[in-house]
């Protein structure tokens, strides 16, 4: 039995969290296209890892169930340090779990993989609109950290792309450590952080963009 974790991300915007797969969710319209979509993504998840050489056995059946859910009345909408509009996001229960060695061993090969496949969509012209998109994704996962307080300074972010999700993909790979078992929460502009929400969220935001880059026309 898999647990989900749902939330409202934005307005028509619903995620279902596979919580014990890092990067693993689905995303929909509605709670309930979301949460009806997570028994394929978690198929579609292991035959990822296996075509990336994991050794892994695609559930011949997946069961799933909410555990979480997490969509407010009132959404207040905020602009962040790095100028982007920003909405509260879920602190879920089983955020406050601390991370563990093998979470980081799991995440740090869910990123390795996906970054492999960002830059295979990338081969072609990067477009403007991509350009973007790429920024932000590189922006998103400094400003993770920053929510930690464990970030390095704003004024260090690269203003080119490539360099940008460079530096702040070293940076993560190199401070994963300062995760295992941190047990701190953190309150940044109205929003709980910990280290396993920090976690998820980088791991999801690259993933989530990534579909979106490769929709561009």
């Amino acid at each position: 039995m898999y647990s989900l974790a749902v939330e409202l991300v934005e307005p028509d915007h619903w995620v279902a969290y596979i919580l014990d797969l890092p990067g693993c969710f689905s995303s929909g319209k509605t709670e309930e296209v979301a949460i009806g979509k997570s028994r394929e993504r978690i198929r579609q998840y292991f035959e990822w890892l296996a075509a990336h050489g994991d050794d892994v056995v695609v559930p011949d059946l997946i069961e799933t169930r909410v555990d979480e859910r997490y969509a407010p009345p009132d959404r207040q909408l905020r602009e962040t340090s790095i100028g982007d509009i920003y909405i509260v996001n879920a602190f879920f229960r089983h955020d406050s779990r601390p991370v563990t060695k093998e979470d980081l061993q799991e995440s740090t090969k869910v990123l390795s993989y996906q970054r492999e496949d960002l830059l295979a969509l990338l081969a072609s012209q990067v477009t403007p609109e991509v350009e973007k998109l790429l920024l932000h994704v590189g922006s998103a996962e400094w400003w993770y950290w920053d929510r930690m307080g464990l970030a390095f300074p704003r004024e260090d972010l690269p203003d080119e792309w490539s360099t940008r999700l460079s530096v702040t993909r070293a940076f993560t790979l190199d401070h994963l450590p300062s995760l295992l078992e941190l047990s701190d929460t953190k309150e940044k502009m109205g929003e709980t952080w910990s280290a396993r929400k920090l976690l998820r969220r980088v791991i999801w935001h690259e993933r989530d963009h990534m579909s979106e880059i490769a929709n561009q026309p």
